[in-house]
């Protein structure tokens, strides 16, 4: 019995634990709760799925007001585009992703969550129309055509929207068809292939898919005759000087016509206040030579590409701005002048002038040269002064036969090194521009005769420069401080200007141009010069006006062909003995220095004709002065003479003064 209660003691909590548990598993199970998103997450059109794509498209989504979008490229069929689509997790989409769906109108994608609620999209898709709206081709065929025997294909200007086509002479302008096409997806009226009156000038209209429109003017006309010709060019030029019997059938007789054959070769206007160079010059086929220069011409039709016997042609001095680009196909020009217009720049297609020698584009207003420039192999002559160039093309460099060249009165500041390859070079003008150097390679132009380097920024030359066959050289008005002894190697110089420097000494290298027949120094700081200056054996001019002479060497003396010796403007108070050496001396001019008195050795300077002593401190001059046969001018006013010679007051002469207290003896 004990045994048994102590039993059910200890299974009765047990017992008990167990019910409760199995309480416990008998209450109802909480619910499940489903998912609400239902969001169309994103929406592509993938390239690789859709044919008519080239790229990738993903639409803009709305969240708020469920609205799709995307624009698609121009051209794309809507018809049948294959989307994919993203979605909230555990929500289904209807219509389903990955399918084709016709789009030309919209599509609603409805998105149900887990919980069965749902979201509808509405998607919008639309191609992006396209604006191009422009005439291709526009040509009359044969086969549309009875009158015509060839087809012809008319000329579209795009930026004028102009078309332009010629006829033959005796077409029937008034029931023509023309094939017109135009830009893709664009439409025209009146429509290709229908019949129009071209004996005045049609407007087509072209609007594009978007709606956007431009109308072209369409200008039909026949062939003229060369008469026909030269009447259009004269009534276009109604306020001109010239005073053609346009009645007359013998154009011959026309003034500024050259006719050879009984066709037109010439055409020459010369202040005449010609304006205008109608498009009807095409008719012209034969033309050779076209001279508008020193009138009002303001433009050049490109039709005067189509005149390719032309090999000249002067517009100098008219009021061009611009060059047509058909200038090209004139290849048998050998002489192109454009000088003095308004030409701000060339076009590219002046390289296909193999043939010209003489181009002339001085003072005009460009400010760069194009590379083309180089392909003009026979080009002998090249006028680029009076511009705003500030650099030349390397390609200039190319240019073989180019024996002158003119760069002048630019801004250039520095020269190309290509330059050295122009090996025919003879002349090169460059004064007036902002060098500051010049290049290496110049030392290499052996057949260099001329060099104007006049107002520039120099102090030196190169290397070199020395060796260069030179036989006129200006530098004048630049920056050297002192005589670049480069140009004592110049033995084949006559002519040198160093004017208006600051240039103090003349070194001995001085005496090696011994061909040296003039040299100016006129305006700078000179203070000395070396005694081999005397070995200037062919010197004639020596100009040192305006320097800081004290005094001047005696091997002055020795130059025995010096014809005129200039010193004005000088401290000098002395003048050598060996100076009345110069037999051949025809003028001298001493004014404004500080002689007291003149060697009566003057009066052996048996071929003088002008001398100046004027502006000084004499007192008394020679009467030897009275020697001097063929002295025409004599100048001693503005010194302390009180009387005068009377061998001097009896000689004749042009002009002789003196000051009112100087009286003859």
């Amino acid at each position: 019995m004990k045994i048994t209660n102590r039993l059910i003691k200890f299974f009765a909590p047990i017992f008990i634990l167990v019910f409760l548990l199995s309480s416990c598993s008998e209450k109802d199970p909480e619910p499940e709760i489903k998912s609400n998103e239902k969001q169309l997450l994103s929406f592509k059109l993938l390239a690789a799925e859709n044919n008519g794509l080239t790229g990738d498209v993903t639409a803009s989504i709305d969240d708020g007001t469920k609205v799709v979008t995307a624009e698609l490229p121009i051209g794309t069929d809507v018809t049948s585009l294959i989307p994919t689509l993203e979605i909230s997790a555990k929500a289904t989409v209807s219509p389903l992703g990955k399918v084709g769906q016709d789009f030309s109108s919209p599509v609603e994608y409805t998105v149900t969550a887990e919980d069965g609620s749902v979201f509808v999209y509405t998607v919008n898709l639309t191609a992006k129309k396209a604006s191009d709206r422009s005439i291709v081709s526009f040509k009359f065929y044969v086969e549309d055509n009875s009158g015509l025997a060839d087809s012809v294909v008319a000329t579209i200007d795009e930026e004028t929207k102009t078309i332009m086509a010629t006829l033959p002479l005796g077409t029937d302008l008034t029931s023509l068809k023309p094939t017109i096409v135009t830009s893709e997806r664009a439409a025209v009226s009146p429509a290709s292939k229908v019949a129009q009156d071209f004996s005045a000038k049609v407007e087509y209209t072209v609007t594009a898919e978007d709606g956007s429109e431009v109308k072209y003017l369409v200008d039909v006309t026949k062939e003229l005759t060369e008469r026909e010709a030269l009447i259009a060019f004269y009534n276009a030029n109604p306020d001109s000087k010239l005073t053609w019997d346009i009645k007359s059938m013998d154009i011959s007789k026309w003034a500024g016509v050259t006719v050879e054959g009984g066709t037109v070769v010439g055409l020459s206007f010369v202040n005449d206040d010609i304006s205008a160079l109608p498009r009807e010059i095409r008719y012209l086929p034969n033309l050779r030579k076209l001279y508008i220069n020193n009138n009002k011409l303001a433009a050049v039709p490109k039709e005067i590409g189509e005149l390719t016997n032309l090999e000249n042609i002067i517009f100098f001095g008219n009021e061009l701005t611009a060059i047509p680009a058909e200038i090209g196909s004139l290849t048998k020009l050998t002489n192109l002048s454009l000088g003095a217009n308004n030409l701000d720049s060339i076009p590219a297609e002046i390289g296909n002038l193999v043939n010209l020698k003489e181009l002339g584009l001085g003072n005009n207003k460009l400010t760069f040269i194009p590379a083309e420039i180089g392909k003009l192999v026979s080009l002998e002559v090249l006028q680029l002064n009076g511009n705003s160039l500030t650099a030349l093309p390397d390609e200039i460099g190319d240019l073989s036969a180019l024996a002158r060249l003119y760069i002048y009165s630019n801004s250039l500041v520095e020269l190309p090194a290509e330059i050295g390859n122009l090996s025919n070079l003879s002349l090169l003008n460059a004064n007036s521009n902002q060098l500051t150097s010049l290049p290496a390679e110049i030392s290499k132009l052996s057949k260099l005769y001329t060099l104007d380097l006049n107002k520039n920024e120099l102090s030196s030359l190169p290397t070199g420069f020395g060796s260069l066959p030179i036989i006129t050289l200006k530098l004048n008005s630049n920056a050297f401080t002192s005589f670049p002894v480069a140009i004592g190697g110049l033995t084949a110089l006559r002519d040198l200007d160093l004017s208006y420097n600051e240039i103090a000494s003349l070194p001995k290298e001085l005496g090696g141009m011994s061909s040296l027949e003039t040299i100016d120094l006129t305006s700078n700081k000179i203070a000395s010069i070396a005694p081999e200056i005397g070995d200037l054996a062919n010197l004639e001019v020596l100009d040192l006006v305006d320097n800081a002479l004290v005094t001047v060497p005696k091997e002055v003396g020795e130059l025995s062909k010096l014809e005129k010796l200039y010193l004005n403007k000088n401290s000098l108070e002395t003048i050598p003995d060996e100076l009345y050496d110069l037999s051949n001396l025809v003028l001298l001019n001493l004014s404004e220095n500080a002689l007291k008195s003149v060697s009566v050795e003057v009066g052996g300077l048996s071929d003088m004709e002008y001398l100046f002593l004027n502006d000084n401190v004499l007192t008394s001059v020679p009467k030897e002065l009275g020697n001097l046969a063929k002295l025409k001018y004599l100048a001693i006013e503005n010194n302390s003479i009180t009387t005068v010679p009377k061998e001097i007051c009896e000689m004749t002469l042009d002009s002789f003064t003196k000051d009112d207290g100087a009286v003859c003896e």
